[in-house]
């Protein structure tokens, strides 16, 4: 199963990172910071093309500020494969 977790390099997401791969998953993150180093700190990909990530990924974690979460949810839920879970 393939986790994509946007805003995967802030403090949230490096929180689910980890618990996911523990728990078996492929997890990408991604950031608009662009932050790459902490996705290599943490052994996972870093999604350079995110509609890509978007559209492969079985689920798709949000953690992204909250003034911005129904932007990001609403900008990404049409992007999904059928049967994702956002």
């Amino acid at each position: 199963m393939k986790v994509l977790i946007i805003g995967g390099t802030g403090e949230m997401g490096q929180w689910f990172t980890p618990f996911f791969k523990e728990h078996g998953y492929e997890v990408t993150v991604w950031g608009s910071s662009g932050k790459v180093e902490i996705a290599e700190r943490m052994g996972v990909e870093f999604a350079h093309d995110l509609d890509a990530a978007i559209s492969t990924s079985d689920i798709v974690i949000v953690t992204v500020p909250i003034n911005i979460t129904e932007k990001v949810i609403s900008e990404t839920a049409p992007k999904m494969k059928s049967g994702s879970l956002l």
